[in-house]
């Protein structure tokens, strides 16, 4: 697992689930991977539901007469409180939207991440393969240090000796680097391993002889390496402009208000039916809002709303070491194996029946430059290919 993330954390991260397969007993009864479990554990729900039932006692007892003064000067009927319920649940519907697109916008920019690292390495391996794995190799322990660390980072917790031995255990650096390193500040740490993933790139593109050498294709890998930072930094930006604080906190103030008003109101019926109705409307608006806000913090905040960045990670492993380690077509011979074996260029030219059913749409220029589909015709599907020979 990643450094920083406890074991616990790392069990409960983001239930996955089939709608399909909840029908209503399991969504009623069901409490884990819900939000229920954050509510509960909210002082202001416990807050209000005390408030509810100290008006419910005071009237049920009619203490100092109370009774009388509230038919007579504090009645309140539900009509009233229903303009500021109407306008919480504004607030509440769009402050949850806006938490949800900025949940959304946050799950791009951590992945662009990992695919900005793979497209570097991508155009790395297509020139530098096979004389270049050294240098591949080095680079690429270098920039998941930098992920490692930048996933720390975005959580907000400080690197601790223990995260750099199981850094070093993982194999992902070593004592000199680890001593250079840990005296950096996260942002200095960061720019550094850029400039070694840099200079190593070019150190080893320029030892090495491949077809279509040139500056072309050096500042390519260098671009790709801005984008990988751009990457870093459009998470970074999204974590450091949250929701503005004042829609925030006029979002909870009026959720407050408006649940107070409801308290009041519901136990001037004095029935186990309102206190029923104010309980589950209680949970309702107290699970919204803290649903928001653990949306808006997707790195560290609600475990059930946080990124699988352990499972993430593991995955973009496995798959670039893959791409690192692949010989490609052709084995030891190369693409040019392929190249001189005329019966691998046109597999489906031995069953010339079967190649209608790979042929895409022929897309044909239509008026006002719009696209007109049309299919191959039997001759186009039927014609054979021309046969290069060996």
């Amino acid at each position: 697992r990643l450094p920083g993330f406890p074991a616990a954390v790392v069990e409960a991260m983001t239930f996955t689930y089939e709608p399909a397969g909840y029908d209503f007993v399991n969504i009623v009864f069901r409490r884990a991977g819900t939000v229920i479990p954050l509510v509960l554990v909210r002082r202001r729900l416990w807050c209000l539901l005390f408030l509810h039932l100290i008006f419910v006692a005071l009237l049920y007892f009619d203490v100092g007469n109370i009774n009388r003064f509230v038919s007579k000067q504090a009645h309140l009927r539900s009509s009233q409180i229903q303009v500021l319920s109407g306008m919480n649940s504004f607030f509440l519907v769009f402050y949850i939207s806006q938490c949800y697109t900025r949940y959304m916008v946050n799950h791009r920019a951590i992945n662009n991440v990992f695919r900005s690292s793979h497209r570097f390495f991508l155009e790395v391996c297509s020139h530098m393969k096979p004389g270049g794995n050294k240098t591949i190799d080095l680079v690429a322990r270098w920039m998941r240090l930098s992920m490692v660390l930048f996933f720390m980072e975005i959580r907000g917790k400080e690197t601790q000796p223990t995260d750099w031995v199981i850094l070093a255990q993982s194999g992902v650096v070593v004592s000199a680097e680890r001593r250079f390193l840990e005296r950096l500040i996260p942002p200095q740490r960061s720019l550094v391993l850029l400039y070694w993933m840099a200079k190593s790139t070019i150190s080893g593109y320029a030892a090495i002889n491949c077809v279509g050498k040139g500056p072309p294709v050096l500042w390519g890998f260098i671009a790709r390496l801005n984008e990988y930072d751009d990457a870093q930094r459009t998470v970074h930006e999204l974590i450091n402009m949250p929701v503005p604080f004042p829609y925030f906190h006029l979002t909870q103030h009026v959720a407050i208000v408006s649940l107070s008003l409801w308290a009041y109101g519901m136990a001037t019926e004095l029935s186990p039916g309102s206190t029923l109705l104010y309980v589950l409307l209680l949970l309702s608006t107290v699970g919204i809002t803290e649903l928001g806000n653990s949306l808006t913090a997707p790195y560290g905040g609600q475990r059930d709303t946080q990124f699988p960045l352990h499972t993430w990670f593991r995955m973009f492993c496995q798959n670039q070491d893959f791409l690192l380690r692949c010989s490609g077509p052709g084995g030891r011979h190369g693409i040019r194996g392929c190249l001189d074996k005329a019966d691998v260029l046109w597999p489906c030219d031995r069953n010339l029946s079967d190649a209608t059913n790979v042929i895409p749409p022929r897309i044909e220029s239509g008026c006002c430059g719009s696209r007109q589909l049309s299919q191959h015709s039997a001759s186009d599907a039927t014609a054979p290919r021309p046969r290069q020979e060996p």
